[in-house]
């Protein structure tokens, strides 16, 4: 570029003199546009798409929809920032039946076909659900595809005696008896038929098993018009095919060509347990006939064969799960869509069933133990079940990272709190725990399709924090939204940059639980995960700092070991990690070995496996792999670490887990020490985190970092245009950044690993003096809400307007606004400033002497400005927006009757809020204007 710009320079001298001043004037303009380009994609956000936004499950009562309601909707959803919708019909409204329209009749296909063109018009993702309610199933589900469940009866015999009960033919699988001496006679007809009537047992004591299949009976849950039936059979793909049929026909005209997903909810097939091609299935899988084998299966004979039999079926209905799964996938994708798929609470391997969508989907339920200071928590507002576990969330992303999916869904924020009881600085820690998990495509559990002439409060779905335009956070969701398209659009880039993947020994899971036939893995009670060495593991790693995936023993099949990185779909691991494993699949071990052959690293926790899974040709699986085992010729490295070299590689072993990823090149992210939280991905040039404090600690120190940088840039997400270049240094071997972030602040940082990033600088400020309390007379002015406007008020103290003598204030759910004049002295002079809001119910939007300073939802309730402020008065103006519980509780205490469809309370009770005491709502304080200072990170 030199020489290019001398050679430019010495052939202007030929030019006329007016002439070469244009061009060396229009080279300086292109060389600044240049660097200013450079500067602005350096501090830039992605430019925002629709998939970044948040999305919204939109509930559809009754399916009682009409177009102009429809659009009303869609247009309010996509004002506020919402990006995605997903169609789930339930059940009906009362005084709506008239309106009510069956679910794919072509009525209800004309209401979908308006929905996606309006989506389209306005640039927003329509999904559906594969079903009304959930689960799959409905009016056209026979008892022949329906859910199933195992039935048996025994009876004893001893030998000369004769059989003399009645078995009822119905769905009758087999008759088997078998002696105490080990002899086994199947009494089974070729059609099931019962052939054991008047059979007289041979010397010996007997026992006959009759095993019988039969339906659940459940019905889908919350159905909608025109689906209501028998939920389908989860293990038979053939059951599946059936039951997509009437799909088929009612999109055969191609009215669902915009629809982006279908969607299937969280495993809830309650009881089911079998299939019926069951044992043919299990002998082609398994290698041997389950029917010799009944007594083990229901939990009589020695522990050891109790427990393989069991961990073979649920193998067994693992697998027939995930095809299940798979075919459905299949068929979305070849009418063009791609599917989302909660896999939690399935009795199988929640990475494979992830795995197995175009869009893995988790969920939250109930709220997490923040220990940030000022978030309010109070347990008669919150579900009584287990609170969201990261680790948890980590099964879906890992699963979307090892199959090289882009998106990771999560259902959110389902019974946060109580009816309008949740608020939106209650919701950002809940969605900032599910980044940090690497969640990156949000779905609020949600919003209601609602009449715009329906009474408040509209219509509602029970199990749901209200994302609905008659909700009173409505006024300021858009500020969550966009925070929410803005981190996303980030965590939606690049790759995931972990650096371990932990396997996952599910085998252990199904050798455990004797007492149940099947093991599903629910999110409501997960002893499953945190009983277990791998959950101890993984909860360790976590609090270490460590970046890491989950890994399953079919996963592994796909891994390979290139230029020193374990890769699989494009991202790349530096290790694999086993947990103490009792059982490990044969072909999970050789293919750990052949990996370390190759040049990989494998750490054992504490020990090598012990036993391989399952019953068939027991003894000759595990001397082969105890052959194995031993061929491993381990020495002492280090403290409580062996080594074995194997090949090209090594197996690493021992009890200290820190040494030995130490000693494979592995370090952890120092900044967790610190409290705060991260996840790492990858972008062309360096590596973006996100990073949230969570904890109770300021942040306010230089931070080193796992991975070498040569520049880095800040980005504020709760703001389009707060970014700057952050300080950075080399500092005893390690890059190191400056961080300040209060407790419930969250951040960007984009690092360069190989050049310096261009742009302005982000300003480091600390508090400067004393604070200046604003007080004065506040003017309050009610201003959007209802049921009516309270009347205005002055007050020289702030207080919740619950407690002003004003009935109208106290149900009252809406905006005031604050309005009040302060002085600033002459004496007080400072180059930036914050203005604190002390304690807001619930948000606020604020303004200095008609200045815009932005909208304030999340703690802390603060904000910093530089020039806004003058010598002498100035004028405060700040719209708060309390929730909309006080006026639910007013509704209850006059009896009105505004509950036109199911609802219950979070704690599945019948919902009345007439007893509720009065939330606090409006600005309590206390106010209060900081100096600030800026300050140099690299001075002492």
């Amino acid at each position: 570029m030199k020489i290019m710009k001398s050679n430019w320079i010495s052939r202007l001298k030929f030019l006329k003199p007016g002439f070469a001043s244009l061009v060396v004037l229009l080279f300086c303009i292109h060389q600044v546009s240049g660097q200013t380009s450079q500067s602005n994609r350096d501090l830039q956000w992605p430019t925002q798409q629709k998939e970044h936004l948040p999305g919204t499950y939109w509930w559809w009562l009754g399916s009682a929809v009409d177009r102009e309601n429809l659009t009303f909707n869609l247009e309010s959803l996509r004002k506020a920032g919402i990006g995605n919708v997903h169609i789930i019909p339930i059940y009906g409204a009362l005084g709506q039946e008239e309106n009510y329209i069956n679910f794919l009749s072509p009525t209800w296909m004309e209401m979908l076909s308006h929905t996606l063109n309006e989506a389209a018009r306005l640039d927003m993702n329509v999904d559906m659900s594969t079903t009304t309610g959930w689960p799959f199933g409905g009016s056209h589900v026979t008892p022949r595809d329906a859910a199933m469940k195992i039935e048996y009866k025994t009876y004893t015999l001893s030998g000369g005696e004769q059989f003399l009960e009645e078995i009822a033919p119905t769905d009758l699988q087999c008759i088997i008896a078998y002696s105490k001496n080990g002899e086994i006679i199947d009494m089974t007809g070729k059609n099931g038929e019962n052939r054991i009537n008047g059979w007289t047992a041979p010397p010996g004591e007997w026992c006959i098993y009759a095993l019988g299949q039969k339906g659940t009976g459940q019905q889908v849950k919350r159905a909608a018009p025109g689906n209501e039936g028998l939920v389908l059979n989860p293990f038979s793909v053939t059951s599946l095919n059936r039951y997509l049929e009437r799909y088929d026909r009612a999109f055969s005209q191609n009215k669902g060509s915009r629809l982006r997903a279908q969607y299937h909810d969280s495993y809830e097939y309650y009881h089911a347990n079998y299939t019926r091609d069951l044992f043919s299935e299990f002998q082609s899988r398994r290698g041997y006939d389950l029917k010799n084998h009944l007594p083990a299966l229901t939990g009589y004979g020695t522990a050891e064969k109790i427990s393989r039999i069991k961990a073979d079926y649920r193998t067994t209905m693992a697998e027939l799960h995930l095809e299940y799964i798979e075919a459905w996938t299949r068929w979305a994708n070849n009418h063009g869509w791609i599917t989302r798929n909660e896999a939690h609470g399935a009795p199988a391997n929640l990475l494979d069933l992830y795995a197995a969508a175009d869009i893995p989907e988790t969920e939250t339920f109930g709220a997490t133990r923040f220990d940030i200071p000022g978030l309010s928590r109070k347990l008669e507002n919150i579900s009584t079940s287990e609170p969201p576990d990261p680790l948890i969330l980590q099964f879906a992303s890992s699963a979307a990272h090892l199959s090289g999916k882009k998106l990771v869904a999560s259902e959110t924020c389902t019974w946060l709190r109580d009816h309008f009881k949740a608020s939106l600085a209650q919701i950002k820690p809940e969605i900032d725990q599910m980044f940090l998990a690497g969640i990156n495509h949000i779905f609020y559990h949600g919003n209601a399709y609602s009449p715009k002439e329906a009474d408040w409060p509209g219509w509602m779905f029970y199990a749901s924090t209200h994302f609905e335009q008659k909700n009173a956070f409505w006024r300021d969701l858009s500020a969550l939204n966009h925070y929410v398209g803005r981190c996303q659009s980030i965590l939606q880039s690049g790759k995931p940059a972990n650096d371990i993947l932990l396997y996952w020994p599910v085998a252990d899971i199904w050798h455990n639980y004797s007492n149940e036939i099947i093991k599903t893995l629910n999110v409501h009670a997960t002893d499953w995960l945190t009983d277990s060495s791998f959950g101890r593991l993984a909860d360790w790693l976590k609090e270490k700092g460590y970046a890491f995936d989950y890994l399953s023993d079919q996963q592994l099949q796909t891994i390979v070991f290139n230029d020193g990185r374990l890769e699989t779909v494009g991202v790349a691991y530096s290790t694999i990690i086993v947990p103490a494993t009792e059982h490990m699949p044969l072909k999970t071990w050789e293919k750990l070995e052949a990996l370390a052959r190759t040049g990989a690293t494998i750490i054992m926790d504490h020990s090598l496996p012990k036993d391989v899974p399952g019953w068939f040709e027991l003894e000759k699986r595990q001397n082969t792999l105890q052959t194995a085992l031993a061929a491993l010729k381990f020495e002492t490295v280090e403290d409580k670490m062996l080594k074995s070299e194997i090949g090209e590689g090594e197996i690493l072993t021992g009890s200290n887990m820190e040494n030995m990823l130490a000693s494979a090149g592995i370090d952890p992210e120092p900044i967790v020490s610190h409290g705060i939280n991260y996840i790492r991905r990858t972008h062309a040039e360096g590596y973006h985190y996100f990073i949230s404090n969570l904890s109770d600690q300021s942040l306010d120190d230089w931070i080193p970092m796992a991975t070498p940088l040569q520049s880095a840039v800040i980005l504020d997400p709760l703001s389009s245009n707060n970014s700057g270049m952050a300080a950075t240094r080399q500092h005893e071997g390690r890059s190191e950044i400056y961080l300040q972030l209060q407790p419930g602040e969250s951040c960007i940082i984009r690092t360069f690993t190989d050049r310096e990033a261009t742009g302005k600088s982000w300003v480091y400020l600390q508090k400067d003096k004393k604070p200046i309390e604003i007080k004065g007379k506040w003017k309050v002015e009610f201003i959007e809400g209802g049921p009516v406007l309270p009347s205005s008020f002055t007050t020289d103290q702030l207080d919740s307007w619950t407690n002003l003598d004003d009935q109208e204030a106290k149900r009252f759910a809406g905006t005031a606004l604050y309005t009040v004049s302060f002085h600033l002295p002459d004496t007080v002079t400072a180059g930036h400033w914050q203005l604190d809001l002390g304690e807001v119910r619930e948000s606020a939007r604020v303004r200095i002497n008609g200045h815009e300073l932005g909208t304030l939802w999340s703690i802390p309730f603060s904000v910093q400005f530089d020039n806004y402020l003058k010598k002498g008065n100035n004028t405060l103006e700040v719209e708060v927006t309390n929730l909309s519980a006080n006026r639910l509780r007013d509704l209850d205490q006059r009896g009105v009757e505004w509950q036109k469809y199911f609802f219950v309370n979070v704690f599945y009770k019948d919902f009345n809020a007439s007893l509720w005491p009065l939330m606090d709502s409006g600005l309590l304080g206390p106010v209060q204007l900081h100096p600030l200072k800026v300050v140099n990170p690299f001075s002492d």
